[in-house]
C-alpha cells in the first residue's frame, strides 16, 4: 500500500484498482495494466515479465501455543503437535510428507484466515518470514527453507510497458524491500 499511495501522490488523478484473485487477468485485452503473479515465470509472448520479489516462508507458532505445548525439537516430534494446513503445493507437499494427517487441525483456502489462525494460537503453520520478524509474538519453529520460496513477477503487456504510469508503479514496487 505505501507504493500505491506514493504512486497516487506522484500521478494525481489516477485511479488505482487492486484486484487480488487467483484469476489470471488478460493483459492483452486491457483487463489490467500490471499484474503481480506468483510461481513459475509467466510465458505469454506479448508480456514483459520481471522478477519482483521472493516470498520466504518458515514454520511459526504463536507464543501462546508454545507456552501450552512447547516446540517440536525434530520432525519425529511433529505427531505431538497441532498444525495449520496450507494448500500451496510446495508447502502442502512438505506437510503431507512429515506431519501426520491427524495433526492438521485447521485449514482454509484463504491465506489470510490461515495466518489469523496461527496468530490465534491454533497450531504451527507457515507464515511469511518478513511478517513474522515484525511480530514479537511469533516463534520460529523451522527457519525459512529455500524450497518453500515463492517467486513473484511483475507482468505488463508490451504495448503498455513503457507508458509513464506503468513505469512509475513498477519503479515504486521494485523499490520496496520485500525479499525476506
Amino acid at each position: 500500500m505505501p507504493a500505491l499511495q506514493t504512486f497516487r501522490e506522484e500521478i494525481p488523478g489516477t485511479r488505482v484498482r487492486c484486484e487480488i484473485s487467483g484469476r489470471i487477468y488478460r493483459l492483452e485485452y486491457g483487463e489490467a495494466h500490471i499484474a503481480v503473479r506468483a510461481g513459475d515465470r509467466p510465458d505469454h509472448p506479448d508480456n514483459v515479465v520481471s522478477p519482483l520479489f521472493v516470498l520466504r516462508s518458515g514454520l511459526y507458532a504463536h507464543a501462546r501455543y508454545v507456552a501450552r505445548h512447547g516446540l517440536p525439537q525434530r520432525p519425529a516430534d511433529y505427531g505431538e503437535h497441532a498444525f495449520i494446513g496450507d494448500r500451496r503445493p510446495l508447502l502442502s507437499r512438505w506437510m503431507n510428507e512429515l506431519v501426520p494427517e491427524s495433526c492438521v487441525v485447521f485449514s482454509s483456502g484463504n491465506e489470510r484466515v490461515t495466518m489469523e489462525a496461527l496468530k490465534a494460537g491454533v497450531g504451527i503453520g507457515f507464515y511469511p518470514a518478513l511478517l513474522a520478524r515484525a511480530d514479537p509474538d511469533l516463534v520460529e519453529v523451522h527457519a525459512p527453507d529455500g524450497a518453500w520460496d515463492v517467486q513473484f513477477w511483475s507482468v505488463t503487456h508490451v504495448d503498455l510497458h513503457r507508458t509513464p504510469k506503468v513505469q512509475a508503479i513498477l519503479r515504486l514496487l521494485r523499490a520496496l524491500e520485500l525479499d525476506a
